[in-house]
């Protein structure tokens, strides 16, 4: 079964609504139903909105009709890797890297840590250079 996405962003935010529909739809079909969506939920957006139209409500607006539609939002599994960022031995981001090292292990975290410095040294080394 194909799933389909909706994606809205601006410069620092993003949104997406996936769905699936019993029904195996091309691309086309799909672009198609969100243009179609967007148009006829436009309207009634517009007209009971009390405040700046945007593309936020519109966003919404959208996927409520797509459901009208018969696509529906599937089962979906979420793994959150727990750390963005580069890894390193430092009291300041314990909390944060604790919840990576249950993931990947102690003893990989700690190679990655070795990574990270060894790399550092070269860099300072070439930058003394």
């Amino acid at each position: 079964m194909k799933t389909y996405t909706l994606y809205y962003s601006t410069y620092d935010y993003s949104e997406s609504g996936v769905f699936i529909h019993e029904k195996d739809k091309s691309k086309e079909q799909f672009d198609a139903d969100c243009k179609r969506a967007m148009i006829e939920c436009g309207e009634i957006y517009l007209s009971t909105e009390t405040s700046w139209a945007d593309t936020d409500g519109w966003f919404g607006a959208t996927i409520n009709k797509l459901i009208e539609y018969g696509y529906k939002h599937p089962e979906n599994y979420c793994f959150n890797i727990p750390y963005t960022g580069i890894i390193e031995d430092d009291d300041d981001k314990k909390e944060f890297i604790e919840p990576f090292q249950k993931i990947v292990g102690k003893k990989l975290l700690q190679k990655a840590i070795k990574h990270n410095k060894d790399l550092q040294k070269r860099l300072n080394k070439e930058g003394e250079e």
